[in-house]
């Protein structure tokens, strides 16, 4: 056989794997090209948090650009007159329920990433894990209007930034919840928590409503569990009596229509960084 043969040979054999990585460059580079959000540092957030004895992290994310901007330029004028809600007491308050935006494409494919280190885990331990990734958060500065969940990842937020990001997330994973809004009175600022439809968890904090029982989850702040309220909120709060809230809504705001090759290529790495990180979870 001839030297020009047994090349001719080889690259055959070779044949299928270079058509198996042409296709892959052909699908994942224009991506990749296209996605100048991965060198936005406005985009990016870093997680570690810990559950059970587990930690996790540290969990970079990163949100495309063009969607975070758009969320970002909702502002709370154009959204105040349509998206409030009346109390009982008169009192008017956002209505939180159109900021959960459980139908939005990446927060759905960031809660199977989240949940896919789940597995073992039940309903009520499901729900605790979730609720500790929300508690990592960061808690900064009020905004003029309830943050998106988009913008809770890479911002943080306050109680209700923080409840609304928990309460979407549940929501994606299929939970019933309701918003547990607590009036504030004089230099006690209102607050806000989610509650999380059970009916044999033993223990916890629970509120009766529509003929269901739903426990207390704090996301403000660490190290409070499934169904345990803090003594702060009991004694600010008459006791912890709350109003309740509606959290599902048909039509959240906004539905912005994505672009799919940066939301592809964000998920990539998403998937791909998380793959390693809960794979390097210590014991």
């Amino acid at each position: 056989m001839t030297t020009l043969q047994t090349l001719f040979s080889i690259v055959l054999s070779f044949r299928k794997w270079i058509n198996v990585f042409a296709v892959i460059v052909l699908l994942v580079l224009p991506s990749l090209m296209n996605y100048s959000a991965f060198a936005q540092p406005e985009t990016i957030a870093v997680f570690s948090w810990s559950f059970k004895g587990v930690s996790y992290g540290p969990w970079r994310v990163e949100v495309p650009k063009q969607l975070y901007d758009q969320y970002d330029s909702l502002s709370a004028e154009s959204l105040w007159d349509t998206h409030n809600v009346v109390l009982s007491n008169e009192e008017q308050i956002w209505d939180y329920k159109y900021f959960s935006t459980w139908q939005d494409e990446w927060i759905r494919e960031f809660v199977g990433v989240i949940n896919a280190s789940t597995s073992e885990y039940n309903y009520y331990d499901q729900a605790g894990f979730i609720l500790a990734f929300v508690q990592s958060v960061p808690y900064t500065t009020h905004k003029e209007r309830p943050r998106f969940p988009i913008e809770t990842v890479i911002d943080g937020g306050v109680c209700s930034d923080k409840s609304v990001l928990y309460a979407t997330l549940m929501m994606v994973l299929g939970y019933d919840v309701v918003f547990l809004h607590f009036p504030g009175e004089g230099t006690i600022p209102d607050h806000l928590a989610v509650g999380v439809q059970g009916a044999d968890y033993s223990g916890g904090t629970s509120y009766p409503f529509n003929g269901k029982k739903y426990y207390y989850c704090e996301t403000s702040t660490t190290s409070w569990s499934f169904g345990q309220m803090p003594d702060k909120v009991k004694n600010d709060y008459l006791g912890g009596s709350a109003v309740i809230l509606d959290a599902y809504c048909s039509q959240p705001i906004p539905e912005f229509s994505q672009d799919k090759e940066p939301l592809v290529a964000a998920l990539m790495l998403l998937t791909l960084v998380s793959f390693v990180f809960f794979r390097r979870r210590i014991e």
